[in-house]
């Protein structure tokens, strides 16, 4: 393997190298192809995309929907796609154990939470069509819609993978491999479609989803059904670890329910969404002592967050309450006014703190590694300070949800 290899993707293909030794080059390249321009190419009108998706469920052999990443994208599976084990692909390759192929890890697939032993329903089907489109919209439809950046991810995809066939992970050969490139990049890297083989051993239905949208699924779908059963104000917390995308994911949840995204689904039901973010209650200066910041969830303005948030949910008409600006280190000038909504998310370290109670309907986990929280903080923030994260912040954080079990809170880990 190179300096220049894409290593993450490598450890990608190497797994499903292992997980489909029936793989042939062409679906490789349809891999590659989905994990560069997403769905793009097989987004029709909503109308059509539910019923394609609701033909191709009643036909497949149902079993429980699982997520299968390829990297930027995702295959969202509604049936079939039975895996071989490790040991087959590997004789497939013709190793003599499954170590030949080099930084495959089999964490490519991902059950989704709710749906353990029992086929996908209506619910999720709706909500896999609209990320469906959703995917189509994000990203170019084709190489000839692609920026530069995009190319350029296609050529190190590409590239990767002939590392990947070198290794011999695969059933077929380097000079195969090329051939199909070579075809593939002379038509102008159009979509491509799985080979007869591939079809008749995997039998694989599913839908292509940006990755970053298939970590909300499950929370989708949980707060589809909270709407759909209660009938007043349905409120979600999301607590979790620094730099986890707690603020993305509530960002990308009320875009969903508010309609804001789904413009391709005017029959769509849309719901008044609003976000309380844990970071306008930064403790202020005057209260930040050793002994405060010492306490258990003690860098959170906790008084404050119950006084003019938690003492004030039921109120009819919404409430203010004033924001933080830890940059200026003081209040800003105006308080921020949450209308009344159906739909109200919290986000943000300590807001499970068990001194506010259970004022929600839904506790979600975020999570994240180490090393990518280390990563994204670097890059987001900067090296003085990714320090202070490492050393003040993230301890305080730690010790909170450790000290209050929040992720045994939480019905959901994202």
């Amino acid at each position: 393997m190179t300096m220049t290899t894409n290593y993450n993707f490598y450890s990608i293909l190497s797994s499903h190298a292992r997980r489909y030794p029936e793989m042939q080059p062409v679906d490789l390249l349809e891999l590659i192809h989905q994990n560069v321009f997403g769905s793009g190419h097989l987004a029709p009108s909503p109308e059509i995309v539910r019923e394609r998706l609701a033909d191709e469920f009643a036909s497949c052999d149902k079993t429980e929907p699982f997520v299968e990443t390829l990297g930027e994208c995702s295959r969202v599976y509604i049936g079939s796609a039975v895996p071989a084990s490790a040991a087959d692909a590997a004789a497939a390759c013709g190793a003599s154990d499954s170590s030949d192929c080099r930084g495959a890890n089999d964490n490519i697939i991902d059950n989704i939470a709710g749906f353990k032993n029992r086929p996908a329903d209506d619910e999720l089907l709706e909500i896999i069509a609209r990320l469906f489109i959703l995917t189509a919209d994000h990203f170019p439809a084709d190489y000839t819609h692609a920026d530069e950046t995009s190319r350029a991810m296609l050529d190190d995809c590409i590239n990767t993978a002939r590392e990947v066939v070198r290794d011999g992970c695969f059933g077929f050969g380097i000079n195969e491999f090329d051939s199909a490139v070579a075809e593939f990049a002379a038509a102008g890297y159009p979509a491509q479609s799985h080979s007869d083989a591939y079809r008749n051993a995997y039998q694989p239905a599913y839908r292509v989803v940006d990755s970053y949208f298939t970590r909300l699924i499950p929370c989708l779908y949980e707060i589809s059904r909270l709407l759909d059963e209660k009938s007043g104000q349905v409120r979600v917390v999301i607590d979790g670890r620094a730099a986890s995308g707690k603020t993305t994911a509530a960002e990308l949840i009320a875009g969903y329910f508010s309609g804001a995204y789904l413009h391709e689904f005017p029959d769509a039901r849309s719901f008044t969404t609003e976000i309380i973010h844990a970071d306008d209650f930064f403790l202020p200066p005057s209260l930040r002592t050793p002994e405060r910041l010492n306490e258990t969830g003690g860098n959170l303005h906790r008084e404050r967050f119950y006084d003019e948030i938690i003492a004030n949910l039921d109120s009819p008409d919404g409430f203010s309450y004033r924001v933080f600006n830890c940059s200026k280190m003081d209040y800003a000038p105006e308080p921020r006014k949450v209308k009344p909504c159906r739909l109200l998310i919290f986000e943000g370290a300590y807001s499970l703190h068990p001194d506010f109670g259970d004022y929600y309907d839904l506790a979600i986990f975020s999570d994240i590694s180490p090393d990518e929280q280390r990563r994204r903080i670097l890059s987001r923030n900067g090296e003085r300070m990714l320090k202070r994260f490492e050393q003040e912040w993230i301890p305080m954080e730690e010790k909170y949800l450790d000290g209050f079990n929040i992720r045994q809170k939480c019905k959901i880990t994202i």
